[in-house]
């Protein structure tokens, strides 16, 4: 079974010194031209592997694939914290009025939609809600 760690390593074998070395500058977060000096390389150099080579281009794409997967697991691990803070000064009764307020606003601005309900399902529940009333009015009637 290839898991991403494999097919970096894959990839990253593919890879010569000076590319590695642009790659891990890149990944990093140092610029293009200073990725380029730190490989030894002229930035156009480092374009066309950006562009137009294939194992360096699975691999930055490989790593930064993993990088934004190691983000988004950490900010959902603070969202649940944010919620528990939220939490606290909703229902925290030394909390005044006005943070409380900013506070449930924050949590109702950031709740998905609601879903929307279709004219159809208004109707049939509009329906349902008569037959109750119907079958209530002749149960009355029979007792």
């Amino acid at each position: 079974m290839r898991t991403k760690s494999n097919e970096n390593a894959r990839n990253d074998e593919q890879l010569t010194q000076p590319q590695t070395t642009a790659l891990a500058s890149l990944l990093g977060g140092q610029t293009f031209g200073e990725a380029a000096a730190a490989a030894g390389v002229t930035p156009s150099t480092l374009w066309r592997w950006r562009h137009e080579n294939p194992a360096f281009i699975a691999s930055l794409a490989q790593h930064q694939a993993e990088a934004r997967q190691r983000i988004d697991t950490a900010l959902a691990r603070l969202a649940d914290r944010a919620v528990e803070a939220l939490a606290a000064v909703l229902t925290d009764p030394g909390t005044s009025p006005a943070d409380r307020c900013r506070a449930a606003c924050a949590v109702l601005d950031r709740l998905p939609p609601a879903p929307s309900v279709k004219a159809t399902d208004e109707i049939q529940v509009a329906d349902a809600c008569r037959d109750r009333e119907r079958t209530a009015m002749l149960a009355g009637l029979l007792s």
